[in-house]
């Protein structure tokens, strides 16, 4: 299905983003929770690999995540930004964007994407409102047009003609209705 990638401060967050991973892969998606997945050593490489691979990307905000301000976070959001990747916010109720952009100013660029906000009590519309934001819908397929009703009831026949074959339309059989 679709690889969602998920930006969130360690010290203020990491439980709902352990729990949005869980939401998510049960749903049939791939989350990307970066301390489970990415072993020691080099760090920003594979996780520049990953956010250019993810279908979109979906950043946990909170007042101690804007407080904390970690450069991870912001390094992740501009990448997404740079490579034209679905932002989506997911914030408390109640949030300050003000307030948490002038302590972090990274924020302020994802202040006009679609937001979520948390729902603890309503967990599945919640997700589902997530996974409307971050997974590209596709189009349902183009359906043939259809005929108008008064239309539907008449007979295609070929004639043939001096000028050579031409179609006609009659009416069809009454016997032929049922």
């Amino acid at each position: 299905m679709a690889l969602i990638f998920l930006s969130y401060c360690r010290e203020a967050d990491a439980a709902l983003a352990h729990l949005l991973e869980s939401e998510l892969t049960n749903r049939g998606h791939t989350a990307f929770l970066d301390v489970k997945i990415l072993p020691g050593g080099r760090f920003l490489e594979p996780l520049e690999l990953i956010l250019e691979s993810a279908t979109s990307v979906v950043v946990i905000l909170s007042d101690a995540a804007a407080q904390a301000n970690s450069e991870y976070q912001a390094m992740e959001v501009e990448t997404a930004l740079r490579r034209n990747k679905r932002v989506v916010p997911v914030v408390p109720p109640g949030f300050d964007w003000q307030s948490a952009g002038a302590k972090a100013p990274w924020i302020v660029k994802i202040h006009e994407s679609n937001a979520v906000v948390i729902s603890y009590d309503y967990r599945d519309a919640f997700i589902d409102r997530l996974l409307r934001f971050a997974v590209p819908q596709q189009s349902p397929p183009r359906l043939p047009p259809r005929l108008p009703r008064r239309l539907a009831n008449l007979v295609v026949e070929h004639v043939e003609t001096k000028g050579g074959l031409r179609l006609r339309l009659r009416p069809r059989p009454w016997w032929k209705f049922w």
